[in-house]
């Protein structure tokens, strides 16, 4: 667990993620299934984004 949180920081350190993004998927290290579900899941993002939160829940608590 205390290593997926470690993960999940760097996404928000975006000058240190774009060289892991680089690098994980120019690696032979990493399946070449787990760069398919990774593209996959970029590409799906953009074509049907979901919000953690919704955008109606954000007109509740105007003042």
């Amino acid at each position: 667990m205390k290593k997926f949180f470690k993960r999940i920081r760097l996404i928000f350190k975006v000058k240190r993620f774009v060289p892991f993004l680089i690098e994980f998927f120019t690696s032979k290290m990493v399946p070449v299934k787990q760069k398919v579900i990774s593209v996959g899941l970029i590409i799906g993002y953009f074509l049907l984004p979901f919000d953690i939160i919704p955008d109606f829940l954000t007109l509740i608590d105007r003042r």
